[in-house]
């Protein structure tokens, strides 16, 4: 097959469709303007329509003839208009390049005029094009970086406009706004498109503007140079940071951006708590301020900081550059002439606004290369600006406007970098008030603030509590590497000046902190309770150490052997009671959750304890399965789903059936977080998301969900193993799969725990059924059956249902020793149906419609109705976008000789599942495994697929899948 692109599949020219075609309109009309001006900023992709341009009016079978200015032409006279006649004269062109027409004539030089012409050179050239454009046959002639032509050259094009405009010959010329602004360029130069200015407002001259990206171009362009998928807060950062500069997105997801930016499973994230993209000294951004000269790069340094001061701007810059008045303003004009910056009343009306960068990322760079004292010079000028007196002024910044949040926010990180050049007493208040008022909205922000402010108090007391904050905020905000740094520091030089409560508290938070950072040698090695633990912190922090570590049997006999669960104190006794609670869950014990959720709560505990318990609770109830509880136990404590942790919402969504959500939840989690954060949830979430990706045809990206959770320290991987099963068995490796199955439950054994090990049993069950040995299958159900009657919940029921009917089906002699069928199979139905999950109750009507033998007994007291029960898998299969079960569900309906709803989309279906399984990467032996179909069919439905597409490879396809995947 040939792996060769395509032309459909060549690098495309994105967001530029419009510009392009309007110019091909204009550049092909056989009347109107004949010169045509693309302006655009630098970066935008000026040059890159005009190679665009070139190549589809080449393809109309129109002459294109391509010209383009150096730096420092201008100061050749007529340079460009022997370049132009060159390119029109036939034995010229013939002569300089042997590609003929398609020659780029970038380097000619004038020639040497005849003795026998015209002595003037204006004249001499005139007479030249002239003669050359009325001769020429129609033609267009792109001219680049046009900002650098001699402006010779340019009056005489503004003369013959006219007359140009009557022959057959174009003139589009590209122009940025950067180019003759360089130190020391001649006047002529100084408004930024060097002498083109002469031409705007000439009869037969018009102009196209490319403009900035929209946010739909931003993502198709990062997902073109990712391969990737963005999410929406990737597009939104990057719109934001570039304003839609195609060169500006570029740089970014360079080098520059390689911290800011995870990819993982087909996606491209923006990493939480990531510094933004800085560019690198040889970026075209970066070279074209500092070839404004070294004042204006002073200037621009310090208006990064100053964005937001508004009319005050101005004289803020002078003071902390030390420059004349006169020379800043200068400065900041031709920052605004090179389309860098844009004023306050660049509508030419005097306005209330901000002196502010057209691209933000510049403004990053910017203030990247800001010394340590340029940084707090610049910074303290703006604070006491900020603190100066303006009652008699019109308000006139965005922030003194009304947006009080940003203002204050941006004062407070201003105060940050001033450190001690401004009043330490006054800052110290800023801080910790911008930090009580923003900790919800700019929490990683907030962490700084507190840590800035304990660095400004003297007050030993006041310092390890801001440091305790600056902790717990920064774990809040998921920055679990400063978190455990800094609450560690707490305990070992503050902890003497903190009371038990508090102790307690910022103890939990380096523990949690080091968990979720994957820090596990230092959760093991750090706590260990002391005999003379008075108030229970040691002990606390030895029990909560074990949970994390997943030694859960450890766990319950330090419990038993503190006395945690007992203590006198409502917080030290609430710790003892949910860690016990919680290893006795793992343990397979459910009486202790049961009967917690059925007492209410402590009163005396501090609101946040109260949630966090319930938000333990809640977490226990959502790896059993049981959607019920968990919604009736929010309800009663009045709290709502999203307040939970992300961990918890991945699994309400994976229940409820909201799978889009629910993979983006996922997508984030991986990105910003280790598996070992908070067991068994913070496993469970890969563990679903595999799932999720199994079941939409993804088997190559389920099993690296998998791995990226593996590569962690886990402590309950075994809740891993039953979905690395079901991609094996998926591709047809049952050795493999019982391979999983058997380490899974080995490891379980070891650590003493029985929750997840369901799913595990009943794959095993299954394995060995598959391989006819029916009495190894009825033992794996026994055990299943035990667990499920320990810890009762929705799931587990019909996974024990669906196992018990499979395993009968499969060896009859089994149905002695397990429930009757029909019996089972009007449980599992009226269960599925009530429980609310989508995926569960799909996969229970299918099992019981293909297991039993419903259509003997249709719709009776004997049995459910297999028809409608298969209608309503596939229904409910199609909602959740489940690919794989939907194929399956529909080869059940075929194989009961029932019709298949929608024969159309049944078939798009069916090739898009075959063409995601192709673009995962795997065989036609696999994807034959995976559908039950024989090698030659799948090679078949592949040629067929080619056919009808197009295509001509399997890159091809997944390229086309990975754009169909965006939208």
């Amino acid at each position: 097959m040939n792996e060769g692109a395509s032309p459909q599949f060549q690098p495309k020219l994105i967001g530029r469709d419009k510009v392009v075609q309007r110019l091909i309109d204009c550049a092909t009309a056989a009347s109107g303007p004949a010169v045509w001006l693309v302006r655009g900023e630098i970066g935008v992709g000026r040059s890159a329509v005009l190679g665009t341009l070139a190549e589809r009016v080449r393809a109309t079978g129109m002459p294109v003839h391509e010209v383009m200015c150096l730096p420092r032409d201008h100061q050749a006279a007529y340079l460009l208009a022997h370049r132009l006649v060159t390119a029109l004269t036939p034995a010229a062109r013939t002569a300089t390049s042997p590609t003929g027409p398609v020659a780029k004539t970038s380097t000619l030089r004038p020639a040497a005029r005849s003795h026998t012409g015209p002595r003037d050179p204006a004249e001499a050239v005139s007479i030249q094009l002239n003669r050359a454009l009325r001769t020429h046959t129609r033609a267009v002639v792109l001219v680049d970086d046009a900002q650098f032509a001699d402006p010779e050259t340019l009056r005489l094009v503004r003369v013959i406009a006219p007359t140009l405009a009557l022959s057959a010959v174009r003139l589009v010329l590209g122009v940025s706004p950067i180019g003759g602004v360089s130190s020391g360029e001649p006047a002529a130069h100084e408004a930024g498109e060097g002498a083109v200015w002469l031409l705007p407002g000439a009869l037969a001259v018009d102009t196209v503007s490319v403009p900035p990206l929209t946010k739909e171009d931003v993502a198709d362009l990062v997902t073109d140079r990712l391969r990737a998928v963005p999410d929406h807060d990737l597009v939104a950062e990057l719109y934001r940071l570039s304003g839609g500069n195609p060169g500006a997105i570029s740089a970014a997801l360079g080098p520059a951006g390689e911290a800011a930016i995870g990819t993982l499973i087909g996606h491209a994230h923006l990493v939480p708590g990531a510094p933004s993209p800085v560019l690198q000294d040889d970026d075209r951004f970066v070279r074209a301020l500092r070839d404004l000269g070294d004042t204006v790069w002073r200037v621009a340094k310090a208006l990064s900081v100053l964005e937001p001061m508004g009319r005050r701007t101005p004289s803020i810059l002078a003071a902390v550059t030390g420059l004349p008045a006169d020379t800043v303003a200068s400065a900041l004009s031709r920052l605004v002439t090179a389309g860098l910056v844009v004023c306050p009343d660049s509508d030419g009306h005097e306005r209330p606004g901000n002196w502010t960068f057209r691209i933000p990322l510049i403004a990053v760079a910017l203030r990247a290369r800001l010394g340590p004292y340029e940084r707090r010079a610049v910074s303290a000028a703006a604070v006491s600006a900020l603190w100066e007196p303006d009652d008699d002024r019109p308000a006139t910044t965005e922030q003194e406007r009304g947006d009080g949040a940003a203002r204050r926010a941006y004062l407070a990180d201003r105060i940050v970098d001033a450190g001690a050049l401004i009043e330490r007493r006054r800052a110290l208040g800023e801080l910790l008030g911008a930090a009580a008022q923003l900790s919800d909205t700019h929490t990683r922000a907030a962490a700084n603030w507190l840590r800035a402010a304990a660095d400004l108090t003297d007050d030993p007391t006041l310092r390890a509590s801001l440091l305790a904050r600056h902790a717990a905020t920064a774990y809040r905000a998921r920055d679990a590497r400063v978190a455990a740094e800094a609450a560690g520091t707490v305990l070992r030089t503050h902890s003497g000046e903190l009371d038990p409560a508090a102790r307690q508290e910022i103890t939990v938070v380096h523990l949690m902190a080091l968990a979720a950072a994957g820090d596990i040698g230092a959760l093991g090695a750090q706590h260990r309770p002391r005999p003379d633990d008075a108030d229970g912190a040691s002990a606390i922090a030895g029990v909560l150490a074990l949970c994390l570590l997943g030694c859960w049997s450890q766990a319950l006999e330090l419990i038993a052997a503190t006395g945690l669960d007992t203590r006198p104190d409502p917080v030290t006794r609430y710790f003892g009671k949910m860690y016990k609670d919680a290893a006795m869950m793992m343990g397979g014990d459910a009486a202790g959750l049961h009967t917690a959720l059925r007492t209410a709560a402590d009163p005396s505990l501090p609101p946040h304890m109260a949630f966090e318990l319930t938000a333990q609770q809640c977490d226990y109830l959502l790896s059993m399965g049981s959607l019920r509880q968990a919604n009736e136990l929010l309800h009663a404590r009045g709290i709502a789903a999203s307040q939970l942790p992300a961990e918890s919402v991945l699994l309400r969504q994976y229940l409820t059936g909201s799978w889009e959500e629910g993979l983006a939840t996922a997508r984030s989690l991986m990105v910003s977080s280790c598996a070992t954060a908070r067991p068994p949830v913070s496993v469970l979430a890969h563990s679903r998301a595999s799932t999720m990706l199994l079941a939409l045809g993804r088997p190559s990206r389920a099993r690296t969900v998998l791995d990226i959770a593996r590569a962690q320290p886990v402590s309950v991987s075994y809740l891993l193993d039953a979905e690395e099963a079901a991609i094996a068995s998926f591709i047809g490796e049952p050795d493999l799969a019982e391979q999983s199955v058997r380490r899974g439950l080995d490891d379980a054994r070891e650590r003493g725990c029985v929750l997840g090990t369901e799913p595990l049993w009943a794959a095993l069950a299954a394995l060995e059924s598959d391989r006819g040995r029916p009495e190894r299958a009825g033992e794996s159900m026994s055990e299943l059956e035990r667990i499920t009657t320990a810890m009762p919940s929705d799931s587990t029921r019909l996974l024990y249902l669906r196992a018990c009917l499979r395993a009968v089906r499969h060896h009859p002699e089994l149905a002695a020793e397990l429930p009757d069928q029909l019996a089972c199979a009007r449980e599992a139905v009226q269960l599925a149906r009530a429980s609310d999950q989508p995926f569960e109750t799909a996969r229970t009507l299918l099992a019981v419609a293909t297991t039993t033998d419903p259509y003997a007994h249709p719709d009776g007291p004997h049995g459910p109705d297999g028809e409608a029960l298969l209608r309503e898998a596939y229904d409910l299969f199609g909602h959740l976008g489940a690919l794989v079960w939907r194929y399956r569900t529909r080869t059940a309906l075929r194989e009961a000789a029932l019709p298949v709803p929608g024969r159309r989309t049944a078939t798009e279906e069916n090739e898009t599942l075959l063409a995601t399984l192709v673009a995962e990467g795997l065989t036609n032996r696999q994807i034959a495994r995976a559908l039950s179909v024989s090698e030659s069919s799948v090679a078949s439905r592949l040629t067929r697929l080619f056919h009808r597409t197009g295509l001509r490879s399997r890159v091809e396809l997944a390229t086309i899948m990975l754009a169909t995947n965006r939208r």
